[in-house]
C-alpha cells in the first residue's frame, strides 16, 4: 500500500500532492475530534450510521463493541 501511495505521489506534482495530504490530514483530525467528544449512539438510532462513518474516517478501522468488566470479573454490555 505504501509503495502505491509513493508512486501516486511521485506522479502528481508536488504542490497538488501537498494540498491533497493537507486536506486528508484536516479531515482525519476533524473526524477524530468529533468521535472523541460524541458518545457512541445506540445502534438503532438515526445518528449511528453517521457516527460509524466518522469513526472509520478517524481511525481507519470499524468500531467494535467495548465490553467492560466489573470488580467480580463479570462482563457488562
Amino acid at each position: 500500500m505504501t509503495e502505491v501511495l509513493q508512486h501516486l505521489l511521485g506522479v502528481i506534482p508536488g504542490d497538488i500532492a501537498g494540498n491533497i495530504v493537507a486536506v486528508v490530514t484536516a479531515i482525519v483530525t476533524i473526524c477524530t475530534l468529533i468521535v472523541r467528544f460524541w458518545k457512541m449512539p445506540e445502534p438503532t438510532s438515526k445518528g449511528y450510521k453517521l457516527w460509524k462513518l466518522l469513526h472509520v474516517l478517524a481511525s481507519f478501522k470499524t468500531p467494535t463493541t467495548i465490553k467492560v468488566e466489573n470488580k467480580n470479573g463479570q462482563k457488562i454490555d
